[in-house]
């Protein structure tokens, strides 16, 4: 309340925190029976966070509740973006208009195109693929948490049952929600779009040109690709954050213990500790939250770090993942934010679709792949075994002077991500909850996991152990010194 980042005089802001919009406020007006048949109803949508506008837009909706146009008042230049949909379906046909019009602060055009995207045939939607159950069962799944997935659905008790993204061909996927415990036969009656080419009640990410439905295709392409016969569950960034309690008991039903958070907030350590997002995560623990470490390129402490969540320290539901790739005879992770103070472990962060680009919002999603993979073979576990099937599985390079010392990577598991050894690790843990309880024990997971055909090495006398097991040993110290294990 009082504050304008907007400069409208008229706005209220109502604070979703203690902290009001140093951390989260929003504005909402709408406008009902609009039109010549009072068919439409209008909303003007403003928020704010870390006091900087995150959200300007008037919506159109028709008596379905549809978007039917959206005006978009960007900060950038002074330029609005005016979107306007429409829709022509029938049982044999259907396609999708979207017209974007970019006007100058004086009302003047500047721009004008128009899209048409065919919508899936009648024929493909009564084979509508998230009504298989079984299907659905047996896919690794996982939430992700991306603005381009916000929702438009205008009920304000609004809850989440089933949302899903089917892959692996984005162009061919289909994202949406279903509501309620509804279980509907035709894709007329569930709110869905294909791709990222056109909407429903979700918003595929116009603002600013497009920029966050091309960063949640990305992510969304990273998870996919790394497990093909994946199943997404999305959620925007805003829901995700300040809304858990009405998605994350439905996505707990269906079995999801992974959520993808690959944005960060501009919050340091101590500030991020009273943010609505670590609230969120620690009040969570039925999930495993991963993110990622940042984009710097450096080496830093937690006091060094603005990438909240990742500089919230350990957390037991909470994975941080810092960026790198493997080159030549060798793994590089100087690519991205890292230290043993904000980074867990290295997974690849190549952009899917751009050659020589890397992020952590691209390995992240990976991690998160290998996770829900972990997940779905081993039910039993805990989001927080999973965690540590994961970092004790890293793969962890011998130093090349020493063969009986590691090449640590500058993360808190010294590793790169490796599905078999986690899935090594998990098996353990499945069949031993006790393989972790105490230093003996998990030498042993450690040793019997990245020893291979050398694992008869590990039932001998720590002294006769060859290199791998002294290596083992080594790793087993990182982990504790990095509070990973606690005995």
């Amino acid at each position: 309340h009082g504050s304008e980042p907007f400069g409208h005089v008229d706005a209220t802001f109502e604070a979703h925190s203690q902290y009001g919009c140093a951390e989260y406020c929003s504005s909402t007006l709408e406008w009902r029976d609009l039109g010549r048949s009072n068919e439409y109803f209008a909303r003007w949508t403003k928020s704010v966070i870390s006091l900087s506008p995150y959200e300007n837009k008037i919506q159109i909706f028709d008596r379905e509740r549809k978007v039917v146009a959206q005006l978009f008042l960007t900060p950038i230049n002074d330029v609005s973006i005016l979107a306007t949909y429409r829709f022509d379906m029938s049982e044999s046909d259907a396609s999708f208009h979207r017209k974007n019009q970019f006007f100058d602060r004086y009302g003047n055009l500047l721009y004008d195109s128009l899209e048409r995207s065919e919508i899936p045939t009648s024929e493909s939607r009564r084979s509508f693929p998230v009504l298989d159950s079984q299907s659905y069962a047996r896919s690794p799944r996982a939430m992700v948490c991306e603005t381009g997935f916000e929702s438009e659905v205008t009920d304000a008790n609004r809850t989440y049952a089933a949302s899903f993204l089917l892959g692996p061909s984005l162009r061919d996927s289909y994202f949406g929600w279903m509501k309620g415990s509804e279980r509907r036969s035709s894709a007329k009656e569930v709110d869905i779009w294909s791709g990222l080419g056109f909407q429903t009640r979700l918003n595929p990410g116009l603002l600013y040109n497009e920029a966050n439905a091309d960063h949640a295709r990305g992510v969304s392409k990273a998870f996919l690709d790394t497990n093909p016969n994946g199943k997404i569950a999305p959620v925007g960034t805003l829901d995700c954050i300040t809304r858990h309690s009405q998605w994350a008991p439905n996505a707990i039903q269906q079995n999801i213990k992974v959520v993808n958070l690959s944005s960060a907030f501009g919050f340091d350590a101590i500030a991020c500790e009273t943010f609505e997002v670590s609230k969120t995560i620690r009040s969570t623990p039925e999930l495993l939250w991963v993110t990622g470490a940042g984009n710097g390129a450096e080496t830093v402490s937690r006091a060094q770090s603005y990438s909240c969540p990742g500089n919230l320290g350990v957390v037991p539901n909470l994975l941080v993942v810092s960026a790198g790739y493997r080159g030549w005879n060798a793994i590089v992770e100087n690519v991205s934010t890292r230290g043993i103070e904000v980074a867990d472990l290295v997974a690849d962060g190549s952009h899917p679709e751009a050659a020589g680009k890397f992020a952590t919002s691209y390995a992240a999603p990976r991690a998160s792949a290998a996770a829900a993979q972990i997940a779905l073979e081993f039910p039993q576990l805990t989001p927080q075994q999973i965690k540590l099937a994961l970092l004790l599985g890293a793969q962890i390079q011998a130093d090349s002077r020493n063969a009986a010392k590691n090449r640590f990577l500058d993360v808190r598991s010294g590793g790169f991500l490796n599905v078999e050894g986690a899935r090594s690790v998990a098996t353990r843990l499945a069949r031993h909850s006790a393989a972790l309880s105490d230093r003996q024990s998990a030498l042993t997971t450690l040793c019997q996991t990245h020893c291979g055909g050398e694992a008869a090495v590990c039932q001998l006398p720590i002294a006769r152990w060859d290199h791998c097991g002294q290596r083992a040993q080594e790793r087993l110290d990182r982990l504790v010194e990095t509070e990973i294990l606690k005995f």
